[in-house]
C-alpha cells in the first residue's frame, strides 16, 4: 500500500528543491544580463479547502483525502480544512475529496496550467462541504504485474524509508519502506525505465527496463547525496554507497582506543624435580577461543600484538602438567603483563587423564559413510584438539581432571555434542560412539506474491498466486501439499513451461471463478499452507510448514479498451465501442449516461450498454457515440456505479483516458489504360 501522507511529502519535498533550482538561474541570468529565460518546469499547484459538515472537536475538518482522479497527485486537508497538491502536471482532471463517515464529492473538469498556476498561484478549485454519510473506502488498484527492488541511501544506515519511486510515462508511484524495500503493482507488460528521488539525494533514472507479467525482481539501486553544484549522475552500487558512507561518517569515539593492544608475560615453570626450569618446549600459550599462539623464547618470554578492546583469557598447558587460565581485561588499558606458573611435579602429573571414542559419520538417511576422518574433537573451554582417523577414532592427552564437555565438529555435518565426561587423574575416559549427520539443505519458501499479509490484493478474471522455493521441487509432493481457506477452486502449476510464470522452482496457485457458486471472494482474508510432505527433486522434505496470508480488494474496473493512456486508440460508434470490465456484478439501474460521462462533449448523444459474463456474471459496459479522430478523451466512471449488492466500488471514480486516432486518406492506385 502507498503511504499517501508521505507520498505527498515527496511531491512537496521535489517540487521545492526544483523550485530553487530555478530561482537561482533566473537570478544568474539577472546578474549577467542575459535575456534567456530559463525554461518552465512544466509542473503546476492546486489549492483550495473542504469543509465538514460535521468537524471533530479535536481535529476540525483534518483528514479528508483530496486526489486528482486516475494520478497519484492527492493530499490532506489540515484543521482548517486547507489542503495543497504540488508537482501536477499540466491537464484536466477530475478533484475528488473523500473521508469515512461523509459523502464524498467530486469537482470534475479542473484545468492545471502551470504557467498560470504555479507554486505562488495555485489553481483554486471551488470550496467543498462534505454531509455525513456512510461512505465505504477505497483503495488503490493492482494488476498482476508486480515489480519489485531495493534503494539505498548514502549515509543511512538503518532508515532508506521516503525515496520516491516512480515508473516514468504512467501514473505509478511509490515510497520505499525504511529498509529500503518498495513494489510498484498494476504495471503493464512494456518498456520503462523508473525515477528515484528523495530531497538532499541524487535523483537517479534506470536503464530500460523489460517488464512482462508476472513478478519482476529489479537490481539494487543507491543514491548520493546531494552536493552543492552536482550535476545528476547514475546511482553508486550498494558497495560504493557503503564504502562513501563509512569514509564520511562522522568522527566520534569508538567502542576503545584506536591504538592496538598488547599482552606480554612471562612463563615460571616447576619441573617434576620441583627445581625452576628453563626448558620451554613443551609449553603452549594461547588466547582462549582463538587461534593466537604465541611463541614463548628461552627466557619464557612472550607477548600478543594487534588486538582489539575486550577481555581475553591467557591459557598456558604443557606436557603431563595441568592447565592454567588468566583472565585480562584490555577495556581501558593498552597493555597488560601476566605471569603464568606451571607446575610439572610428581604431584601434577597425577592431575591429567585422557578421552577415547569414535565419531561416525552418516548421510541424512542415518547409513555410515565409508571414512569418518577429519572430525575436529575438542575438549570445550581448552585448547585439547584432536582430529580423527579413517575408522573415526580420537584420543585426547593431557586433559586436566574433572568434569568435561565434548565438541565434534566438521563442515557440511551437524555438530555435536558430548557433556558430563568425568576425567579421573590417570585414568582414560571412553565416550563411545559419536555420529555426526550430514548437513541436509532443506527446500523452504524463500518469497510469495502476494507477500504474506498483503492487503487490497484485486481479484481480477483470476486470481494467480506466485510461491519460490529455494530448489527444484517435486511437483506431484508440492500440489498435494496445498490446503487453500477459504476454500476456493483452484489449479496449481509447477514445472518448467506448464504454465505462465510457472517452473522446476516456482509454483502458481491459480484461484478461480469458474466455479459461480464458490468464486473468489472481495475483502475476504485468504491463508495458504505448503504442508512439509512438499519434497524437492532429490527428495528432501521441507523442515516445516509454511503459511502466508493475504486480503483481497473490494469490486471495480480491471480493464479497459482502449488501454488507459493509449494513443491512436481505434474506436467507433458500432464495432469498437469503449469497453470498461468489472470483476462483478454491476447493478443496472447505476449504468446510465449520468453516472458515465464522456469528454469532451460535443453534443452528440452517447450510448451506454452492459453485457454479463456468462461465465462469471461479471459486467462489461460499452460506451458508443460518434467519436471524433485525433481528440483527446476521457471517460469517467463515478461513485454512483454500485455492485449489485450495493456496494460501492473500490477504485472509482475511475477514468480512462485515450487519444483517438487522426484520419487517414485513403488514395486508390490508378490504373493504366491502354
Amino acid at each position: 500500500m502507498i503511504n499517501k501522507p508521505l507520498l505527498v511529502q515527496q511531491h512537496l519535498d521535489y517540487f521545492r528543491s526544483n523550485t530553487m533550482a530555478m530561482l537561482l538561474i533566473v537570478l544568474c541570468f539577472m546578474i549577467s544580463g542575459c535575456d534567456t529565460q530559463p525554461e518552465a518546469t512544466g509542473l503546476g499547484s492546486v489549492a483550495g479547502t473542504v469543509q465538514l459538515a460535521a468537524p471533530d472537536p479535536g481535529t476540525g475538518h483534518a483528514g479528508v483525502l483530496v486526489y486528482l482522479a486516475g494520478t497519484p497527485y492527492q493530499a490532506r486537508t489540515d484543521q482548517q480544512g486547507r489542503y495543497r497538491i504540488d508537482g501536477v502536471p499540466a491537464g484536466t482532471y477530475d478533484l475528488a475529496a473523500e473521508k469515512s463517515g461523509f459523502q464524498g464529492q467530486i469537482i470534475e473538469g479542473i484545468q492545471v496550467n502551470p504557467a498560470v498556476h504555479g507554486a505562488e498561484s495555485p489553481m483554486q478549485p471551488a470550496p467543498a462541504t462534505l454531509a455525513a454519510a456512510a461512505v465505504a473506502q477505497t483503495s488503490p488498484t493492482e494488476t498482476l504485474s508486480t515489480l519489485r527492488g531495493r534503494v539505498l541511501l548514502q549515509d543511512m544506515v538503518d532508515e532508506n524509508g521516503g525515496v520516491r519511486v516512480e515508473v516514468d510515462g504512467t501514473a505509478f508511484v511509490t515510497v520505499s519502506s525504511s529498509d529500503g524495500q518498495y513494489r510498484l503493482v498494476n504495471v503493464d507488460p512494456g518498456s520503462y525505465t523508473l525515477s528515484y528521488f528523495k530531497e538532499g539525494f541524487r535523483p537517479y533514472t534506470s536503464d530500460p527496463i523489460e517488464v512482462t507479467s508476472g513478478v519482476l525482481e529489479l537490481n539494487e539501486v543507491a543514491l548520493e547525496l546531494q552536493q552543492p553544484g552536482d550535476p545528476i549522475s547514475p546511482a553508486l552500487t550498494a558497495a560504493a554507497v557503503a564504502a562513501r558512507t563509512a569514509a564520511s561518517a562522522p568522527v566520534g569515539p569508538p567502542p576503545g582506543p584506536a591504538e592496538p593492544r598488547s599482552i606480554v608475560g612471562l612463563v615460571e615453570l616447576i619441573g617434576p624435580d620441583g627445581q625452576v626450569s628453563s626448558s620451554f618446549e613443551n609449553v603452549t600459550v594461547a588466547i582462549n577461543g582463538t587461534d593466537n599462539i604465541a611463541e614463548v623464547n628461552d627466557q619464557g618470554q612472550f607477548r600478543f600484538d594487534n588486538l582489539t578492546s575486550g577481555t581475553y583469557t591467557i591459557i598456558g598447558t604443557m606436557e603431563n602438567g595441568p592447565m592454567v587460565q588468566i583472565p585480562v581485561d584490555l577495556e581501558n588499558q593498552r597493555s597488560a603483563s601476566v605471569t603464568v606458573k606451571l607446575n610439572q611435579s610428581a604431584a601434577a602429573a597425577q592431575t591429567v587423564g585422557s578421552i577415547s571414542g569414535t565419531v561416525v559419520l552418516v548421510d541424512a538417511e542415518d547409513q555410515p559413510l565409508d571414512s569418518s576422518a577429519g572430525v575436529q574433537v575438542a575438549v570445550t573451554g581448552t585448547q585439547l584438539i584432536a582430529t580423527t582417523a579413517a575408522d573415526g577414532s580420537f584420543t585426547l592427552t593431557n586433559v586436566p581432571s574433572g568434569t568435561h564437555t565434548l565438541s565434534a565438529t566438521r563442515d557440511t555435518f551437524e555438530p555435536a555434542q558430548v557433556p558430563d565426561v568425568v576425567v579421573a587423574a590417570q585414568a582414560p575416559a571412553n565416550v563411545g560412539e559419536v555420529r555426526l549427520m550430514q548437513t541436509v539443505d532443506r527446500p523452504r519458501v524463500v518469497s510469495t506474491d502476494p507477500a504474506d499479509n498483503a492487503r487490497d490484493v484485486v481479484v481480477g478474471f483470476d486470481l494467480p498466486i506466485q510461491v519460490k522455493f529455494s530448489a527444484r521441487m517435486n511437483p506431484a509432493s508440492v500440489r498435494s501439499a496445498i490446503s487453500l481457506t477459504p476454500s476456493t477452486p483452484f489449479t496449481a502449476l509447477i514445472g518448467k513451461g506448464l504454465g505462465a510464470g510457472a517452473d522446476d522452482d516456482t509454483l502458481i496457485i491459480n484461484l478461480s471463478n469458474d466455479d459461480s457458486n464458490n468464486p473468489i471472494q472481495f475483502g475476504a482474508n485468504y491463508r495458504i499452507t505448503i504442508d512439509d510432505t512438499a519434497e524437492s527433486m532429490e527428495g528432501v522434505a521441507m523442515a516445516e510448514p509454511y503459511t502466508f496470508s493475504f486480503r483481497t480488494a473490494s469490486p471495480g474496473v480491471i480493464q479497459t479498451s482502449p488501454a488507459n493512456g493509449e494513443d491512436r486508440a481505434y474506436v467507433d460508434q458500432l464495432e469498437n465501442p469503449v469497453l470498461i470490465t468489472f470483476n462483478t456484478r454491476l447493478d443496472p439501474e447505476t449504468i446510465n449516461e449520468r453516472n458515465i460521462r464522456v469528454r469532451p462533449d460535443n453534443g452528440l448523444s452517447v450510448a451506454t450498454t452492459y453485457t454479463n459474463s456468462d461465465a462469471n456474471g461479471w459486467t462489461t459496459i460499452r460506451v458508443a457515440t460518434q467519436w471524433q479522430a485525433n481528440t483527446a478523451y476521457t471517460v469517467t466512471v463515478s461513485r454512483r456505479v454500485k455492485a449489485f449488492n450495493g456496494q460501492t466500488l473500490g477504485n472509482t471514480p475511475f477514468t480512462l483516458r485515450f487519444r483517438t486516432a487522426p484520419m487517414e486518406i485513403m488514395t486508390m492506385p490508378i490504373l493504366e489504360t491502354r
